[in-house]
Parts: C-alpha cells; structure tokens; sequence
C-alpha cells in the first residue's frame, strides 16, 4: 500500500477567507485561534482540529469521551499534543425545521443537560452578566435607562441556585447534520461542547437565531416530562445572560449586521 496515496488534506476554509482572518486579527477583532482541515485516509474522512495550545484539544478529548455513549457526537480518532481528530459524519446539514428535527433536538439537549449537572451557586453568572451589560452601554448601544431596567430585570429574575454542566453552545443550524441512512443527529461542531456552562446556553441561542417561541415551549414541555434539570423555570435569566454575552462578543467581532440590540430591550417589560 502506498501511504501518500492513500491520504489527501483540504483546508475547510479557503485560502481568501484564511488570509482575510488573519487581516481581521491584526486589527484587534476577536476571533477563533484554531486551524480545521479534512483528512481523507483511505475510504475514511476526518476532520482534523489544530489548536495553539496542548489544554485545549486535550479538554475536547475529555469532555467527547463523557458524552461517547450518546452517539451525537463525532467519535474521537486520535489526541495528539495540539491537535484532535475526529470522525467526519456523513450526512445533510439541516435546512428544514420539521417535527422530527425538533424532536430530536429536544433528545438531544434533555441527554446533554442529565450528563454530569449539578446545582450551583449563580453568583459567577450574575456578575459576568451584570459586566456585560454595562460594556453595551459604555459602547452606546445601550441608553442608561435600559440598562438600568435590564439589570434591574436580571437582578429580579437571578435565582439562588442554577444549573451548571454540559451544553453544546453554538446550536446554529449549520452545526448539526442528519447522517446519511440512518438519519441520526449528530452535533459536528465539537468545539462548541463545553462545560461548567449555565445550563440553557445552547438552546437560548437557538432560540434566539432560528427557533419560534411555538417550538421552544414545545421542547420545554416534552422536557418537564423526561425530567430535564430544571433550568426553565428561571429561563428569563439564562436568556438574558446569554443575549448580554452574545451581542458583546458580536460587537467585539465586528459582526455589527448581526447585531440587534433590540434582543435585550424587547425584554424589558416596564
């Protein structure tokens, strides 16, 4: 067997939009610190992980290891110093939000949200959450009242004790497909598994990007039943916090089109 034969690399961005990043990093934007390519080795795909630190990837292999059983998530093919591989999924990326999809969504963040949980206090959250909000109005892009009335809504809605664990955080629509056959879900950005988060994060940015309020409340119920930790009953908070977190970090990334303020103020009640 020929071994160079059998192997062949692709960039997953291409070289205009890796040049413009590296552009967009001298100016100061925020971005991500990782390079993602695809491996083929023989009739097998990868997609290879290279971060700029060793922690990183080691943490990634950790926390796919805890969630292996699942099967939402990539398998993990090799660590190795700054890098992780793990398996490419074949299948269609999801474009239509059907019953089905929201089904298996809700599965798949009831079986997220039940792995390693545990009731902590919400102080750290409060406080990052508090921060947030007064960097949107020292940018301008809050009024001193409305931040006014958005801590006050933060302070009143911030519960004692919140739940902390496992969340998949960017739940774009472009991060999950639908494998070819079997037509499982899988979760393919495995860098956006994170822990120690307020549980909730993940499906307050779908929420907020792309899921209807019918659909949402349609995943609470079906949650209440399957005994999901609770984090809905204090949803404003987590919903706010992330709104806070995420219009920041778009502000910080330049990614000014996507940027509407009117996710925070339109919460503001009085």
């Amino acid at each position: 067997m020929n071994l160079r034969r059998t192997r062949k690399e692709t960039a997953a961005y291409s070289l205009s939009k890796r040049l413009f990043s590296y552009f967009r990093s001298s100016t100061g934007v925020l971005l991500k610190r990782m390079d993602v390519s695809f491996v083929s080795l023989g009739k097998k795909q990868y997609k290879r992980i290279t971060c700029i630190d060793n922690y990183t990837p080691i943490h990634m292999q950790d926390l796919l290891a805890q969630v292996a059983r699942s099967r939402y998530f990539p398998k993990t093919l090799i660590r190795y110093e700054n890098e992780i591989w793990v398996e490419f999924v074949d299948g269609d990326i999801v474009k239509k939000i059907d019953p089905l999809f929201i089904q298996q969504i809700t599965a798949f963040y009831s079986s997220l949200y039940q792995c390693a949980s545990a009731l902590k206090s919400s102080e750290n959250f409060l406080g990052s959450a508090l921060i947030d909000l007064e960097f949107l109005m020292d940018m301008e892009l809050l009024s001193e009242q409305e931040h006014e009335q958005l801590r006050h809504l933060l302070l009143k809605n911030a519960p004692e004790k919140v739940w902390v664990g496992l969340d998949y955080t960017d739940a774009l629509l472009k991060n999950f497909v639908q494998e070819k056959d079997s037509n499982r879900l899988v979760a393919i950005d495995v860098e956006s598994l994170q822990d120690k988060r307020l549980i909730g994060f993940g499906l307050a940015k779908a929420h907020t990007t792309w899921m209807t309020d019918q659909q949402f409340d349609q995943i609470i119920e079906d949650m209440r039943v399957n005994e999901t930790p609770a984090f809905y009953d204090y949803y404003l908070f987590v919903l706010l916090c992330f709104r806070a977190r995420w219009l920041k970090s778009l502000f910080l990334r330049k990614k000014i089109k996507r940027l509407k303020i009117s996710l925070l103020t339109d919460l503001i009640t009085d």
